[in-house]
């Protein structure tokens, strides 16, 4: 028996991808680096977090569930632990191919589920130049 991906496109319309995290140190300029949202280590059980500024917006990798064995909330706790496919566009094609999907329509994971403390950014022109970066 034929699998539906066989017979016709499959586009899953509500992905989520998970930001590299080196994503806004590595474009915003230099003079924003202290309220970049950036991924530090805690030693903690929780494992790595991502920051906006210095508030703590969560665990870095806590939606980036895809192909961890254990059933939520357990999630990976630093980046060796997540798969690849999480950020980067390559590996992400490959499962999509591995998978039968077609193609995708992604939302962006930490300013999507963040996007009310990014609006409490100090300035229109921090918003912005986070929310560009972002593209």
């Amino acid at each position: 028996m034929a699998l539906i991906a066989d017979r016709m496109p499959v586009i899953d319309v509500d992905s989520q991808v998970s930001e590299p995290p080196d994503l806004w140190l590595s474009r915003l300029p230099k003079r924003w680096a202290d309220i970049a949202p950036r991924v530090v280590a805690t030693g903690r059980a929780s494992g790595d977090q991502w920051l906006l500024g210095d508030h703590e917006l969560g665990p870095a990798w806590g939606f980036a569930p895809a192909g961890w064995r254990e059933p939520f909330p357990s999630h990976p706790r630093v980046i060796d632990e997540v798969d690849p496919a999480a950020w980067e566009p390559a590996a992400r094609a490959h499962r999509l191919d591995e998978f039968g999907i077609w193609a995708q329509v992604l939302y962006p994971n930490i300013l999507g589920v963040h996007i009310r403390t990014l609006m409490e950014a100090d300035s229109h022109a921090t918003r912005f130049g986070l929310s560009e970066a972002t593209m």
